[in-house]
C-alpha cells in the first residue's frame, strides 16, 4: 500500500502539470487573440477603397481588442510563472513531508 506522503507527491506533481499546461495554453490563447485582432487591422487597411468596410473593421478590431485585454486581467493566472509554480509545487512538498512526521 502505497504512503499518504507519495500519493499527495504524486498529486502535487499533476497539479503542477496541468498548471504548467494551463499557462501554455493561456500564453498561446493570448498571442493568438492579439494576432486575429491585427489581421482585422490589416484587413481594414487594405479595404481603403471601402471606406464602410474599412470603419467597420476598424471599430470591431478596436472592441475585440477591448474585450481580450479585459480577460487576461481578470484571470490572475496569467500573472504566476513557471519558476513560481515550482517554488510553490515544493513548498506544498515541505509542507506534506513535515505534517506527516
Amino acid at each position: 500500500m502505497m504512503d499518504l506522503t507519495v500519493v499527495l507527491h504524486i498529486c502535487v506533481l499533476q497539479l503542477v502539470k496541468q498548471c504548467q499546461a494551463m499557462l501554455e495554453a493561456g500564453r498561446v490563447y493570448c498571442q493568438t487573440s492579439k494576432s486575429f485582432v491585427n489581421g482585422l487591422r490589416e484587413l481594414g487597411h487594405q479595404c481603403s477603397g471601402d471606406k464602410m468596410m474599412e470603419e467597420c473593421l476598424d471599430k470591431f478590431s478596436k472592441k475585440l481588442s477591448i474585450i481580450f485585454d479585459a480577460q487576461g486581467v481578470g484571470l490572475p493566472v496569467w500573472a504566476f510563472d513557471l519558476p513560481a509554480l515550482h517554488r510553490v509545487s515544493i513548498s506544498v512538498m515541505r509542507l506534506i513531508s513535515c505534517s506527516t512526521l
